[in-house]
């Protein structure tokens, strides 16, 4: 460990040099802090280390010497982290409290008296489910940060902290604290939404009435919270790898005490891809209230390619209204993005129509004429608003790449080489007249591609800027050309800012936007921005002008669209990003329009459907005053129904005529609750109404199962519920839709087994872990009931539930076998020709079959499952069934799956129900892709087959029994986040639920598959 003095030079250069080094050091040092300096020595540094002890050693004339060493209790685990940091002296003068996170997710506390040599006894703090990577105090050791490898991170408040008595400048935190019994330190919140471990957090002022937590995740983004673990905003700017540290601007005692400016507030992030960014935090957690278009809620609409082998190719917006969808096969549509009696619908016209046409592009002109490209060197000029058609020969050999448009009938046609045709469509003419044509100067010497991917008119005369693949700007005209080098990628964007004075942006895929000027055929470059820190693959730029700007300034706000498919709203002035809307992971084509009041966007998802977002409202419809207001649709529930994600849901009964639906779900809350379903009629509209039944558990609720009981000669629901900690119950349904357990169990109380843990070995040291249950599944057998139990150790349980003579439920142990090598993530039941059996997907992306014991049955179950087989490279997340018909003694069943690696799958599973039952995998097909992001949950309805990815898509296929073979025939966006759980009903109705619950029936994503 080095000892490095600072000394600062002239100007703002530090020196570093290097005094003394501390050699040998015992083990891995996690932090270092000074005590005190004393008499006759330099001071005295206190180190933590990872094997649980802490060294003092002085500095003095003679080099450092160790003082003493301070172990920890052995019945602490090696740590990842630690903090250390003095206590005031108004509480323990000289004495240091040192926060250490275990490998097993516990927050151990010591504090340390360095003069007394002296460690007092720990404090433990529970509730990480991962290794702790990071600790941090804070406000004079009374405000933890912890960040783990659960993808969370928790904030930690002792009584005496200044957050919870708003003594710190104008804090007013409103915390959801929990008693608890070591010495006042509770968990004030969690922060959850990090696709990946996190790495670092700290506490930092955001802005003039608040702090917030800013964490650093491996899954490249910075996050910022607000104190009751909200999610504020989300920073996106490292490429590729993970953020690694945090370090803040300005501390927050610091903040409380001096005098800053609110520019002054941001916080600096180090990357694994070497780059050290800066990101302003000003005002980060200020609601807005206004009419603009960041205040509004978007709303979110689909429009399908009529036909079923034709995909899109280019898209344009004529307004908020209205877009233009050119086709491959050549057609163009005119869509109408609102329609009066639905907000959600979109209808098309097919505006021009010619077989053995090749779309390749297309661009739109201020007066509302268009320009497309075809793959046999052809261009069509086509009127929006008249129809009229023309074709122009642009080039014999070869197609044409890029086609744009502007006023008065301007356009330009460019094939892949740089070969640029300037036109004039002028309606007096019996045809459109080629103006000029300029083969543009290569930057790459050898490279022939050079295609235009954005153009802009500069004046009424053919004047045109032009940007290309490789970064390059281009001026043509009808004389010369001229080129220049901006971006250190591809021009993606151009914007006009001023015909007079011909100032313009430049947006490229290097995240760079550049303000230029050309006057009397000088270019000066005026200044350029990187606007959202630096996130690449700038698409679109659209500006919102605001009272008291220049026309020929860089506007305040610039909203921007990026080939991830977000919008970011930005301060360019500032270098704020202000706001942001995720819509998915589609590539372009696509378009933006903006302007004070709203914003549509655009863009084609897998090219055979384009999705619109909008916060544009017709007149006469009610506004979307925000996102919430917006999702509480006729079919969705966004409001707070649970306070965590839901993990879980199931249909106790779909609505009908006579009655509404009754939804269950399950979350990570703890609770299982019930949501009332009311179709629209005549009347109203469909809702989703909360019941007041709300079921505790000790811990989260993982998996649901319903089915029907015989209960004193009555049918009644039956719902099985299962969770942390190896509870699992049975729920009665009450005529005034509420629960009543009839029955609970724990896989602790094993009745085979008799051993409350799993007994398994880590690094030579005997480890215990508590069984969840994770997946529930049934059997109905008229009078009884199997329950089948698949848990987080991969064992699976079964029961026999009856109703007794009494009024209670009665539960008979059945068996229990080992049917994976991993967690079981999924399981579904079957009974099928006097075989009941049993399929379950794991987290290693394995299926296993296995056969049940199940009385009355003569087949005997086997110990062992009947067939284990690779399905997925990843966790196999959910999976379907359906029985089709067989010939002879044997069970033929069709598997759909979901898995963690995008992918889904549907595979056939064949029983031979002989004296030793057997099965074997006959055939499976994968369908590569088939979301963007992990596949959460599929299901059955009819012929079709469903698939719900964390990409909030709903995908709708058509399954060939035969072939295995699965073709997509809709996708739609759904409402809820962080989609977890698909549930279907007998109808056709499917409950959608994530963070909310969103309820559609086939006919709303299929139309044509009503049948």
């Amino acid at each position: 460990m080095p000892i490095v003095s600072v000394s600062p030079e002239a100007g703002h250069a530090i020196a570093l040099k290097t005094s003394s080094d501390i050699l040998r050091l015992p083990d891995w040092p996690l932090d270092v802090t000074w005590l005190p300096p004393g008499h006759g020595h330099l001071g005295d540094l206190l180190v933590a280390y990872g094997r649980v002890f802490l060294e003092i050693w002085r500095l003095g004339d003679d080099g450092p010497r160790r003082q003493a060493r301070l172990a920890g209790t052995s019945e602490v685990s090696f740590l990842y982290s630690a903090s250390l940091q003095a206590l005031p002296l108004a509480v323990e003068a000289g004495s240091v409290l040192c926060a250490g996170g275990t490998f097993d997710g516990f927050v151990v506390l010591w504090t340390v008296r360095p003069e007394e040599a002296k460690l007092e006894a720990p404090l433990q703090l529970s509730g990480h489910e991962g290794a702790i990577f990071r600790t941090r105090l804070f406000l004079d050791a009374t405000v933890l940060l912890t960040a783990s490898d659960d993808r969370t991170v928790r904030l930690w408040v002792e009584e005496r902290s200044p957050l919870l008595h708003g003594s710190v400048g104008q804090i007013e935190a409103k915390l959801s604290l929990s008693g608890s019994p070591f010495r006042g330190w509770r968990c004030g919140a969690i922060c959850r939404g990090h696709g990946c471990r996190v790495w670092d957090a700290l506490l930092c002022p955001i802005g003039s009435l608040s702090f917030g937590i800013v964490s650093a995740s491996e899954d490249s983004i910075v996050r910022v919270f607000s104190l009751e673990g909200t999610l504020l905003r989300e920073l996106q700017g490292h490429q590729t790898r993970g953020v690694r540290c945090l370090e803040v601007v300005v501390e927050p005692l610091t903040w409380a005490s001096a005098k800053f400016t609110q520019a002054d507030l941001a916080v600096i992030s180090g990357g694994e891809d070497g780059a050290v960014k800066l990101w302003p935090l000003c005002d980060v957690g200020v609601s807005r209230h206004d009419d603009t278009a960041e205040s509004k809620g978007a709303s979110s609409r689909v429009w399908h390619v009529p036909q079923a082998e034709d995909w899109i190719r280019e898209v344009a917006l004529l307004s908020h209204r209205e877009a233009l969808v050119a086709t491959n096969f050549g057609r163009i549509y005119r869509l109408l993005l609102h329609v009066e009696d639905d907000d959600k619908q979109v209808t098309g016209t097919l505006l021009f129509e010619e077989s053995g046409v090749f779309f390749t592009c297309m661009g739109l002109g201020a007066s509302a004429r268009v320009w497309a490209g075809c793959a046999d060197g052809r261009a069509l000029t086509l009127g929006v608003h008249d129809g009229r058609s023309r074709w122009v020969e642009a080039f014999r050999q070869c197609r044409v790449s890029a086609a744009f448009g502007a006023n008065a009938g301007q356009g330009l046609l460019a094939d892949h080489a740089g070969s640029v045709q300037l036109w004039l469509d002028d309606a007096s003419e019996s045809a459109p007249s080629r103006l000029a044509e300029v083969k543009l100067v290569s930057s790459k010497k050898g490279d022939k591609n050079q295609r235009l991917l954005c153009a802009e008119l500069l004046t009424d005369g053919p004047a045109w800027l032009l940007g290309d693949e490789h970064g390059n700007l281009h001026f043509v005209d009808l004389r010369d050309q001229s080129h220049r080098a901006v971006h250190e990628g591809k021009v993606l964007c151009l914007k006009l800012l001023s015909q007079k004075d011909r100032e313009f942006l430049s947006a490229g895929a290097d995240g760079t936007v550049v303000h230029h000027r050309i006057e009397s055929e000088v270019w000066t470059q005026l200044s350029s921005h990187r606007p959202g820190c630096g996130l690449r693959h700038l698409a679109h730029l659209s500006m919102i002008p605001r009272s008291g700007t220049s026309d020929v300034s860089i506007p305040p706000l610039l909203i921007g669209a990026f080939q991830s498919a977000d919008f970011v709203l930005w301060d360019a002035v500032a270098g704020l990003e202000i706001w942001r809307s995720r819509c998915g992971g589609a590539k372009r084509p696509n378009d933006l329009l903006a302007d004070g009041a709203s914003y549509t966007f655009v863009f084609s998802s897998a090219s055979k459907s384009l999705e619109i977002h909008s916060t544009f409202t017709p007149e006469g419809a009610s506004p979307e005053s925000s996102a919430a207001e917006a999702a509480v649709a006729p079919k969705g529930l966004r409001q707070p129904l649970h306070g965590r994600e839901i993990h879980s849901a199931c249909w106790l009964h779909p609505p009908s005529e006579e009655r509404p639906g009754l939804l269950a779900t399950a979350s990570e809350d703890t609770s299982l609750r019930l949501i009332r379903f009311h179709p629209s009629s005549l009347e109203r509209s469909a809702a989703l109404t909360p019941e007041p039944a709300n079921v505790r558990f000790p811990g989260s609720v993982r998996a649901l199962a319903a089915t029907e009981l015989l209960v004193k000669g009555q049918g009644t629901k039956l719902l099985l519920s299962g969770g942390a900690k190896g509870i699992l119950r049975a729920h009665l349904l009450e005529e005034v839709s509420s629960l009543r357990c009839v029955w609970s169990t724990s896989l602790a109380q094993d009745a085979v087994v008799g051993t409350p843990m799993i007994e398994e070995e880590d690094g030579g040291a005997a480890m215990r872990l508590e069984e969840r249950v994770m997946a529930l599944s049934c059997i109905n057998l008229e009078a009884s009931v199997v329950a089948c139990a698949a848990s987080s150790s991969g064992l699976l349980r079964t029961w026999h539930l009856r109703w007794g003579d009494g009024n209670s439920l009665e539960a008979d142990f059945l068996q229990r076998q080992r049917a994976a090598s991993t967690t079981a993530l999924c399981a579904e039941c079957f009974l099928e020709q006097g075989f009941a059996g049993v399929v379950l997907g794991s987290a290693d992306g394995k299926l296993a079959a296995c056969s049940l014991s199940v009385p009355g049955l003569c087949w005997e179950p086997r110990a062992e499952p009947l067939l284990q087989t690779q399905l997925h490279d990843a966790g196999l997340n959910d999976l379907a069934l359906q029985i089709l018909p067989s010939e002879g003694s044997g069970v033929r069943l069709l598997v759909l799956s979901a898995g963690d690696d995008h992918r889904v799958s549907l595979c056939r599973l064949d029983f031979a129900l002989s004296s030793e039952p057997s099965c074997t995998l006959q055939m499976a097909r994968r369908v590569d892709c088939a979301h963007t992001s992990a596949v959460r949950a599929v299901g059955w309805t009819g012929p079709f087959a469903l698939s719900l990815g964390l990409d909030r898509r709903l995908r709708v296929w058509q399954a060939d029994r035969a072939s295995c073979e699965l073709t997509e025939r809709r996708a739609q966006v759904v409402s809820c986040s962080e989609p977890e759980a698909l549930a279907v009903s007998s109808a056709g109705l499917l409950a959608l639920a994530g963070r909310g619950v969103e309820v559609c029936s086939l006919v709303d994503v299929c139309p044509d598959g009503s049948s």
